[in-house]
């Protein structure tokens, strides 16, 4: 495949993909998405720089990724913690 095909490929993909996290965001309201869409674009920035004094950088994107897992988690342990018992028991009869 040419190199073109290969960058028309990786913008496709990045752009999809931060699309999807953009779109969950506008949908669900959870900051955690435009952290996803914004990783996204920063590890595609890194590839468009192409310059060895960035490479530090790179260890941005992963972070933001884990910081953001972490709290979406955390958000949802929060969340379960909040439902009544008997509505947890309902959702999931074999869970005790």
């Amino acid at each position: 495949m040419p190199g073109t095909g290969v960058a028309m490929t990786m913008w496709m993909v990045a752009s999809v993909l931060a699309g999807v996290f953009v779109a969950r965001f506008l949908r669900f309201h959870f900051w955690e998405d435009l952290l996803f869409a914004a990783s996204i674009a920063g590890a595609w920035s890194l590839y468009l720089l192409q310059a060895w004094r960035v490479a530090p950088l790179a260890i941005a994107p992963p972070l933001a990724i884990i910081v953001g897992a972490v709290c979406l988690h955390q958000r949802w342990h929060n969340w379960v913690g909040a439902l009544p018992a008997s509505e947890i028991s309902a959702a999931s009869p074999e869970v005790r």
